[in-house]
């Protein structure tokens, strides 16, 4: 049987990026007594120090894009100093998620920025910004031998954003493993995995006919 979850296209918020970076943080603060550059990130190649540190750069970079409003990708990423703890790493990512934040309340009308998935409007920045919060924090606890999944009505929020080609009723599971399974994190019975998927980052009404198809449904 379908799960019930009613389907949505509301806009994500910068309310969905606070209360994803209190959810994230609230689980991983449990392990920063552990040394995560000997620890690995479930499913990632990374550590989970690294993993953490390019959580804090995406939000980083975000930030920065849409306040410099860009019309070329900005040769700047954000890097933790040498020798940082997973307290002082979680910190970090909390300062970028709030940067973020701001730099989304305060974005004028129309504004875009360019980054490696396109040029981006505000919205699509933030969408970024909150999907890899989400989706590496579920990495990083996976790792650490921790439980986390991110509110299904964020979930269903950044699907709706940036996979908009991915149909929004008929799933046995909720949009939280639908977004995991997305990004090829998790299985879904009687549907194919997914190869490969980008972001979609321009506003919805400039669909990307370039983006990666969605697999056949369920057989």
């Amino acid at each position: 049987m379908a799960h019930s979850e009613p389907a949505r296209r509301n806009p994500v918020t910068a309310e969905d990026l606070d209360r994803a970076a209190e959810g994230v943080l609230a689980v991983l603060a449990a392990a920063t007594d552990r040394e995560w550059r000997e620890v690995r990130a479930a499913g990632l190649d990374w550590t989970c120090h690294a993993t953490a540190e390019h959580v804090a750069d995406d939000l980083f970079f975000s930030a920065v894009t849409l306040a410099g409003r860009s019309h070329e990708q900005l040769a700047c990423w954000l890097r933790a100093e040498d020798g940082a703890t997973a307290a002082q790493l979680v910190e970090v990512i909390r300062a970028s998620a709030a940067l973020l934040t701001v730099a989304f309340r305060t974005a004028p009308p129309g504004a875009r920025g360019a980054c490696a998935d396109g040029r981006a409007d505000a919205e699509g920045l933030l969408a970024v910004g909150v999907a890899e919060l989400v989706l590496h924090g579920y990495d990083l606890a996976l790792g650490l031998g921790l439980d986390y999944r991110a509110p299904v009505d964020v979930a269903r929020r950044l699907l709706g954003r940036l996979f908009p080609q991915i149909p929004e009723e008929g799933w046995s599971v909720d949009s939280w493993h639908v977004l995991l399974w997305s990004t090829g994190r998790a299985d879904i019975p009687g549907v194919d995995a997914v190869g490969r998927w980008q972001w979609q980052v321009e506003p919805l009404d400039e669909p990307r006919p370039d983006l990666a198809p969605v697999v056949t449904r369920a057989r």
